[in-house]
């Protein structure tokens, strides 16, 4: 059997090799730290990934996934993380968008959202059904995006109530918003026969506080006891919200059936 000169990483995170050359306690041998996962190779059990380990000074090594499972969890656990390393910010080619991220939230939500008409109960094929979503947008990014291009939309900074056209809201969203494609010929979608309603702009909430309502903090006899609370009412500021309420349906690609509305 060959045997190792150099002391090359091999392992990750708790995982040990199943070989030891030079029948060293294990506890002698260096933990190497992983840098960066650069590229992948081979399917299934014979899947391997090279890695550049940190502080090593040597080339980049290929590490076998069925030999290192903490390796293959951590890219398996991370892979919607393009923060996460090289491999995975390479998978998820991730587009180029002008959005900001308030825009981007609220797309997410809409294709989130779309799942859940997937699938039904009965297993028929679905049913239409008006749904809500809301994530917050400050009102420079509202202004900028649905005022400046929606023209049905008041200019002024005030909160808005209005129904909007899936075309409408494309300006806003691009296009492809409206659509959510899944690896059988199924489809859910933002149905186009009825208007989308947007509600945007600052929630009233309020606080109220009874440490000096003269009822709470009574000590006198019962019978005397006022009738009504008088609490101390306190606004508490938050951000704009976005309500965006729809109607989804879903639908086959092939036979083009549409599903109807559950009885």
């Amino acid at each position: 059997m060959e045997k190792r000169i150099k002391k090359k990483p091999r392992r990750f995170g708790e995982w040990e090799e199943t070989v030891n050359f030079r029948n060293e306690p294990k506890n002698q041998e260096k933990l190497w730290e992983v840098e960066d996962v650069l590229d992948e190779r081979g399917e299934n059990g014979e899947k391997e990934y090279l890695v550049k380990w940190k502080d090593w000074e040597g080339p980049n090594t290929w590490i076998s996934a069925e030999h290192n499972p903490e390796l293959q969890s951590f890219v398996t656990r991370n892979m919607n993380n393009p923060n996460s390393c090289k491999l995975n910010r390479d998978l998820l080619e991730l587009p180029e968008s002008d959005d900001n991220v308030e825009i981007l939230s609220l797309k997410q939500a809409i294709f989130d959202s779309l799942a859940d008409v997937r699938y039904t109960p009965e297993g028929s094929i679905g049913h239409q059904a008006r749904i809500t979503v809301k994530v917050p947008v400050s009102a420079e990014t509202f202004s900028a995006t649905f005022r400046a291009k929606i023209q049905k939309i008041p200019k002024d900074n005030g909160n808005v109530d209005c129904n909007l056209t899936v075309d409408e809201v494309s300006l806003v969203l691009g296009n492809n918003w409206m659509k959510r494609g899944y690896k059988t010929s199924t489809e859910t979608y933002v149905s186009e026969r009825e208007y989308v309603h947007i509600w945007w702009g600052y929630k009233a909430r309020q606080q109220y506080c009874h440490n000096n309502c003269a009822r709470c903090s009574w000590a006198g006899v019962e019978e005397e006891r006022p009738q009504l609370c008088t609490p101390t009412i306190t606004n508490i500021p938050g951000p704009a919200w976005i309500f965006f309420t729809f109607t989804r349906s879903r639908r086959n690609r092939v036979t083009g059936d549409v599903a109807r509305k559950s009885k």
